[in-house]
C-alpha cells in the first residue's frame, strides 16, 4: 500500500478547512439575509452590512493562510473555498433559506392574527 507523503496530507487537510471556511462563511451570509427577511431595511443598510460581510471574509481567509500556509496564496485554498460555497448552496443553502421563508411568513401571519385581536380586545374595553 502507498502512503501519503507528510507534505501532501497537509495540503489535503489544507483544502479541507478551505472547503469547512468557505461552507460556513456562506452559512453566515444566509444568517444576514434571513435577518432582511425578518426586518427588511433600505439600501444604505444592506450595503453597508454587505461591507461588513465582506470585511468579515477577507480576514477569516487572511487567518487561514496565516495560520495555516504561512499567508502563501494558494490556487487549491481559494479553490476550496469556492467549493465549500458552491456546496453549502448547493446541498443546504437553498433548502434553508426556502424553508426559513415557509417558517418567517407563517409566523408573521400568526402574529398579525395575534395583534389585530389584541386591538380588537383594547378597542372593545
Amino acid at each position: 500500500m502507498m502512503s501519503v507523503s507528510g507534505s501532501i496530507q497537509n495540503e489535503m487537510m489544507l483544502f479541507g478547512s478551505a472547503v469547512l471556511l468557505g461552507a460556513a462563511l456562506m452559512l453566515l451570509y444566509d444568517v444576514i439575509r434571513i435577518c432582511r427577511r425578518i426586518l427588511p431595511r433600505g439600501i444604505i443598510l444592506v450595503s453597508i452590512e454587505d461591507v461588513i460581510y465582506w470585511i468579515v471574509f477577507g480576514i477569516a481567509v487572511f487567518i487561514l493562510l496565516y495560520r495555516e500556509n504561512d499567508g502563501a496564496v494558494r490556487g487549491f485554498i481559494v479553490g476550496g473555498i469556492a467549493v465549500g460555497l458552491f456546496l453549502y448552496y448547493q446541498l443546504l443553502g437553498r433548502w434553508l433559506m426556502k424553508w426559513m421563508g415557509v417558517l418567517i411568513r407563517s409566523l408573521k401571519k400568526r402574529l398579525k392574527k395575534a395583534m389585530e385581536k389584541v386591538k380588537i380586545k383594547l378597542i372593545k374595553r
